[in-house]
């Protein structure tokens, strides 16, 4: 089986036109498993994707997220596989998009109507996208941890971190929003 992911499923992840450059779309979606799914998931990528459109309850919980019964008894969410790679994807089109290849070399296209955004800007983006993606896999690690009994063929390792022990929620790690700012002091 193949990953399957559809334009569709961008909906509430970040916007793309509906004529969107399929082609580039492609790129980056092949890229984000390439280079980030795959590297995440380990020796477990290829159970993954061989179950990726399953109809079984444990392989949709694991792909599209779920709520479970975690630490002290709290039920709890993760919100899957799909929507983490889903965000890394878009943080690779953010970047990927706004290059053109022509017989004159790499351009950002402009014309009256638009303004392209710099890439600074782009970068910011795709690293805000790109951090959601990473916080959803903490939850999806702590998600295996308490089901690993569910998924007896997977390699589910690092779960003394998992831990129940009060005090465990940490808040948000994403980063990737507004201004960071400190005190400045001359002593």
């Amino acid at each position: 089986m193949a990953i399957l992911i559809f334009q569709e499923d961008f909906a509430l992840i970040g916007q793309l036109a509906v004529h969107c450059d399929k082609e580039k779309l492609n790129i980056s979606i092949q890229q984000a498993i390439d280079f980030d799914f795959e590297p995440l998931l380990c020796e477990n990528f290829v159970e993954v994707s061989d179950n990726w459109t399953s109809t079984e309850t444990i392989w949709k919980d694991l792909i599209n997220g779920s709520n479970y019964i975690g630490c002290n008894d709290k039920k709890t969410r993760q919100l899957g596989l799909k929507k983490m790679l889903i965000n890394y994807i878009y943080a690779k089109y953010i970047i990927e998009n706004d290059d053109n290849d022509t017989p004159n070399g790499f351009v950002t296209k402009t014309n009256d109507f638009s303004i392209p955004q710099p890439l600074d800007k782009l970068k910011f983006k795709a690293d805000k996208y790109r951090n959601q993606g990473y916080s959803i896999w903490k939850g999806i690690e702590k998600y295996l941890c308490h089901s690993r009994e569910d998924y007896p063929t997977l390699t589910v390792s690092g779960c003394d971190a998992c831990g129940c022990e009060s005090g465990n929620c940490e808040g948000s790690a994403v980063k990737g929003y507004g201004i960071r700012g400190s005190n400045i002091s001359k002593y």
